[in-house]
């Protein structure tokens, strides 16, 4: 499997005991909604949330900040009480009652591929799925603001997202938002879902091998074969709305493939697609539950 890695270490419980709501695996539920595919080992971009840090050694920490990571509020606010805070490029502590309603992009032009700056933030309301905690950023010099949490009149509050290199030549970004049963809009939203995936590859200098585009809710894997010559991606609709095709980003090594389809008799069917820059669209139904297989054969 490939695409970004989730780190998790079985032996978290140490540092915060299981409880019901605890998510142990919380980047999931993002990249896993926002069609990013993710992987448990070997990914080049790592994806740490929660309790994680605490039980790492320092050695550990600093060869993780050596490479390309990206925190939630929670993993940052935990570097930052064992001294690591000049390594994320911010000062991280929990945040307070949130005075805030919106998510805003600080400059569109850092971003491809959507329309406004907007996002709504719904923190402030704790009421089904929306709500969650937040830790308050306060970025260094040279740390870039992308996101700024914003007031009712829209004006800046405090910073929501942030990306920074150290001087290890590690690429750090760090997201405000505590993931740990946090499913809210603020979290899982269409600007996000391409936030979520341009931080990724900004992180890891490289585009991600596939990543599916416009749909919401929709779980991706990307499955390399050890010849690196075919790869199997697998869709998994999580949306109660049926689609009639399919759109996929896929990293220029994978554009020039032959396509095929996996049948509900077992075999492999040869499918047309629509190939616009890295973008391939195939007019494939996709449905609550019902896994779309896809081939991708080097040629």
């Amino acid at each position: 499997m490939d695409g970004c890695e989730i780190i998790y270490d079985p032996f978290e419980h140490i540092a915060q005991p299981y409880k019901k709501g605890n998510r142990r695996y919380a980047w999931a539920n993002v990249t896993g909604r926002l069609g990013i595919p993710h992987t448990a080992f070997n990914g080049k971009v790592k994806m740490v949330s929660g309790s994680t840090i605490e039980i790492m050694s320092d050695d550990a920490i600093t060869e993780l900040l050596s490479g390309s990571v990206f925190l939630d509020g929670k993993a940052a606010y935990s570097l930052c009480k064992r001294g690591f805070s000049d390594m994320i490029g911010a000062d991280v502590l929990p945040g307070d009652q949130p005075i805030f309603f919106y998510e805003g992009l600080r400059n569109t032009s850092d971003f491809q591929n959507i329309t406004g700056r907007i996002m709504y933030n719904y923190l402030i309301f704790q009421v089904a799925t929306e709500g969650g905690d937040f830790f308050q950023l306060t970025p260094s010099q040279s740390a870039e603001i992308l996101t700024d949490f914003l007031d009712g009149e829209e004006k800046r509050v405090m910073p929501g997202m942030i990306r920074f290199e150290n001087n290890l030549g590690g690429r750090v970004a760090i997201t405000a938002f505590d993931l740990n049963n946090n499913s809210s809009s603020a979290v899982i939203n269409y600007k996000k879902k391409e936030i979520m995936r341009q931080m990724i590859e900004w992180l890891g200098n490289e585009p991600l091998p596939v990543f599916v585009k416009h749909q919401p809710n929709m779980f991706c894997i990307f499955n390399r074969s050890k010849s690196n010559d075919y790869a199997v991606v697998v869709v998994i609709s999580l949306c109660s709305d049926p689609f009639d095709s399919i759109s996929l980003d896929v990293a220029p090594e994978w554009i020039d493939s032959k396509f095929e389809l996996l049948n509900n008799k077992d075999t492999w069917d040869n499918i047309k697609v629509e190939t616009q820059d890295r973008t391939i669209k195939m007019n494939t139904k996709i449905t609550l539950m019902n896994p779309v297989i896809i081939k991708f054969n080097k040629t």
